[in-house]
């Protein structure tokens, strides 16, 4: 096979820097705005996401607890030996669904309307 040119490196290298500098500028787009909006949806009204202002401040800090956590797992790794790895994984594992159990009812059971099915 061929190796290409100088020139199409050059492009391609081009081409990757615009991919880069376009994915990251999105990226940043939609992070700042979850930062700052929420969409709200009325209940027993249309379908349409209003934008409510949030707390950026609160977004912030909840990311800081989840980065201090990974880093405590990440310690935790380090000075475990495999079997008390394994106990640290599985109790983080059952931690989480908990955790992700209990405010999922919460969520569904504060709703103001019961959840439904599309009808005609």
């Amino acid at each position: 096979m061929k190796k290409p040119g100088v020139n199409a490196q050059r492009l391609q290298s081009l081409a990757y820097s615009v991919l880069r500098v376009t994915g990251t500028n999105i990226f940043i787009f939609l992070t700042g705005a979850s930062l700052i909006f929420s969409q709200y949806m009325l209940p027993k009204a249309q379908e349409l996401p209003l934008n409510r202002w949030d707390k950026p401040f609160s977004n912030i800090l909840a990311a800081g607890i989840l980065f201090l956590v990974i880093a405590l797992i990440l310690l935790l790794e380090r000075r475990l030996s495999v079997s008390g790895i394994k106990r640290a994984e599985t109790a983080f594992l059952v931690i989480s669904m908990l955790w992700a159990g209990f405010w999922g009812f919460w969520w569904i059971s504060s709703l103001d309307r019961l959840p439904e099915g599309d009808q005609p």
